[in-house]
């Protein structure tokens, strides 16, 4: 039966999430779904308001190590 990668998995081959392949019918994992239950198109995630670089920082942009992880002495 065909069915579709929902998370990494191994299955022959490391299988990544979105791959189609097929398996021996009624065989069942918690990281792929049969070809004809899995959602037709994920949806896309949203953007963070977080920064993505350090440069970024500097700007305003996001929070400081510290502030984020709530420690004042890191040593």
């Amino acid at each position: 039966m065909k069915v579709i990668a929902t998370k990494m998995g191994f299955f022959g081959s490391l299988r990544q999430p979105g791959e189609s392949f097929d398996v021996p019918d009624g065989s069942k994992a918690s990281w792929y779904v049969p070809a004809d239950a899995a959602p037709k198109q994920a949806k896309p995630a949203k953007a963070k308001d977080e920064p993505k670089a350090l440069s970024e920082l500097a700007r305003g942009n996001g929070k400081t190590f510290n502030e984020v992880h709530d420690k004042t002495d890191l040593a």
